[in-house]
């Protein structure tokens, strides 16, 4: 996999950027089922595969658990959860999403919540182990069940 560098000012460590993603292509027609567990891809790298996830027409199984940065305990950011809305409300074949161990951050549990309000052929979900805590930002979510 290639993957850029770039200088980290305050600590003078380089740091790995994504590689940017391609251009738009057609969507994936085929692919029905994706499993990516256990590969601590980390915030960025799991912001890329949700979107390209978005384009997959015909997948009905994701599974994405165990991919939180093992090289800190922060939670993973934004962008995850605003790519996880996009996927909730755009992908129309998804039936089975498993995010578990993913350290996903209290407003990524917000976002996915207010997904999962327009999303109606989600059928399986799984996101046991997370950093939600317990606010009223994760109610909808308990509130769909």
């Amino acid at each position: 996999m290639c993957m850029r560098s770039r200088l980290n000012k305050h600590a003078g460590a380089r740091e790995h950027a994504p590689p940017p993603l391609p251009p738009p292509h057609p969507p994936h027609t085929q692919l029905t089922s994706l499993s990516l567990s256990n590969n601590l891809l980390g915030d960025d790298y799991l912001c890329l595969l949700v979107s390209a996830a978005c384009t997959a027409t015909a997948l009905t199984y994701l599974d994405l658990s165990h991919n939180a940065e093992p090289s800190s305990k922060r939670k993973q950011g934004h962008k995850a959860g605003a790519a996880l809305r996009t996927l909730l409300t755009s992908n129309s074949c998804l039936t089975s999403l498993n995010l578990s161990w993913n350290a996903l951050s209290e407003n990524s549990g917000a976002s996915v919540a207010l997904g999962l309000q327009a999303n109606r052929v989600l059928t399986s979900l799984d996101l046991s182990w997370n950093s939600f805590g317990r606010t009223d930002a994760i109610k909808p979510l308990v509130m769909r069940c």
